[in-house]
């Protein structure tokens, strides 16, 4: 009886091998475009969980790598509240779609395995598997005073909510370094994944731009979003992937495509066959999503870290890496003749009538006037358009009930100054002290520090322009644990 249990264990761990991780991602994510409902989705989420986390043999990894994927995917039980009825909204063109202002509250996949991360997190901390150094602890307290933005909240049932949908960056990020200091190869499983994510979601992206209609919508959070402004023409259609927007699409694609494009620069980064895809497939949705500030932001960290490289540290880039780019450019131009002139063309128009640069800066100013109110703790998490509303009514929220297009902006105006220093203070100790290391070689992979500085700039200058603060800390948070725990 005994052998026969070894021999169905041995037979399934034959299955189930980490090699056959990056088949499975993409078998599943394939599977995701049948109309499934809400359960079982749910249930497919916690199916992914067991299999990746068998074939890793760690459940620690299994739970990264589905929280990963399921931020693709904001799907689930939906509980909508109503915070600003349509009457009190001006009907422009900007919310004729808008029937009043709303926040969702979604219990779908990510919400789900980021309990179980709090959970299992809490178990490897019992068991001493799982300690808490300085930096860790510096973002635990950022965690902590953002708490208490959420009890002073206008409403704060919902930005308790909201708060710890944000907190589960914190058992992740607690993971995610575990792992990169016990596997070496979990980074390269890490970049393969990330690849997979970014050609599926160009993929999407692209069927929804030659179809000028959303593509299976049960896979997307919403199928009202507004497509065009006034310096768009009608004619464009904007894709959004499996997000609830185009810039959200851009601002997840950003900080992965500029780490593939810089890999080229070091001599066994990651596995080509990977990134170079994952670059062109990630570039070619940037485009696509007229996102202007991830374009400005790709272009400025780009040359930034392209002259680093070779003006400084005297290094050449990949040859073959090279002439596929080139050959490449045959795809880009037409692209980037099609969309990128006129959308630049058309953008002096922002800053005119009901241009979304007028948008910006009155709702910077709004934005400012809560901080100056609410210095220490802002108005809550999620609430920042609530509260911009109840200071004017007729304001820039009057016409359009949108956060300000800034993270900076909107992150202090909902959490205050004091959470907020703690986090840049998070991100400054983890960058100051990865820069002052050498690189290190992992499994002849050479993990360059100022590869993983990049994105990091890059998320910084599009948050300049956009308010989407939730994935660009995601983001943020991840690459700044690979740049810090890879240092020596």
């Amino acid at each position: 009886m005994i052998n026969l249990f070894n021999s169905i264990k041995k037979l399934i761990y034959s299955l189930f091998k980490e090699k056959y991780f990056i088949s499975f991602t993409v078998i599943f994510l394939l599977a995701l475009c049948l109309n499934i409902n809400n359960k079982t989705f749910i249930a497919a989420s916690f199916f992914y969980l067991a299999i990746s986390s068998l074939m890793f043999r760690s459940f620690s990894k299994g739970l990264i790598f589905s929280f990963l994927l399921f931020q693709l995917f904001s799907l689930g039980k939906t509980f909508e509240f109503l915070l600003i009825p349509a009457s009190s909204l001006s009907q422009t063109k900007f919310t004729l779609d808008y029937q009043g202002y709303y926040q969702f509250l979604i219990l779908g996949p990510k919400f789900f395995i980021g309990i179980a991360m709090i959970f299992w997190t809490i178990i490897l901390m019992i068991k001493k598997v799982l300690k808490l150094d300085k930096i860790t602890k510096i973002f635990l307290l950022y965690f902590l005073l953002s708490l208490i933005s959420a009890f002073l909240s206008i409403n704060y049932s919902l930005s308790l909510f909201f708060w710890l949908s944000e907190f589960f960056l914190f058992p992740l990020f607690c993971l995610f370094r575990k792992e990169l200091r016990n596997d070496r190869n979990f980074l390269k499983s890490f970049l393969r994944f990330l690849s997979v994510l970014v050609i599926y979601e160009c993929l999407f992206a692209l069927f929804q731009y030659l179809t000028k209609s959303p593509f299976l919508p049960n896979l997307m959070f919403s199928k009202d979003v507004p497509l065009e402004g006034p310096e768009v023409e009608p004619t464009w259609f904007r894709p959004w992937g499996t997000f609830g927007h185009p810039n959200t699409l851009a601002n997840f694609l950003l900080p992965i495509t500029v780490i593939f494009f810089l890999s080229g620069y070091s001599r066994s980064f990651g596995e080509k066959k990977y990134t170079i895809p994952g670059f062109i497939f990630g570039l070619i949705a940037i485009i696509l999503s007229l996102s202007r500030s991830s374009w400005m932001a790709f272009t400025a960290t780009i040359a930034l870290f392209t002259i680093l490289f070779e003006k400084k540290l005297y290094l050449q880039f990949n040859d073959r890496f090279k002439r596929i780019i080139l050959a490449s450019s045959l795809l880009f131009i037409p692209l980037f003749v099609v969309f990128v002139v006129p959308r630049i063309e058309k953008s002096p128009l922002s800053f005119t009538g009901e241009g979304s640069g007028i948008f910006r800066f009155e709702s910077y100013k709004e934005s400012l006037n809560l901080l100056q109110k609410y210095p220490l703790f802002g108005v809550g998490q999620g609430m920042s358009v609530l509260a911009m509303f109840s200071e004017n009514p007729k304001g820039e929220v009057f016409r359009f009930p949108y956060y300000p297009h800034n993270m900076f902006f909107h992150l202090a105006s909902e959490i205050g100054l004091m959470p907020l220093l703690f986090f840049l203070f998070f991100l400054g100790y983890l960058i100051f002290t990865g820069y002052n290391s050498s690189p290190q070689k992992i499994t002849g992979i050479i993990i360059d520090n100022y590869v993983f500085l990049a994105p990091m700039i890059a998320l910084f200058f599009n948050g300049l322009f956009q308010p989407f603060f939730s994935s660009t800390m995601l983001y943020l948070m991840i690459f700044s644990a690979i740049y810090h725990v890879h240092k020596r």
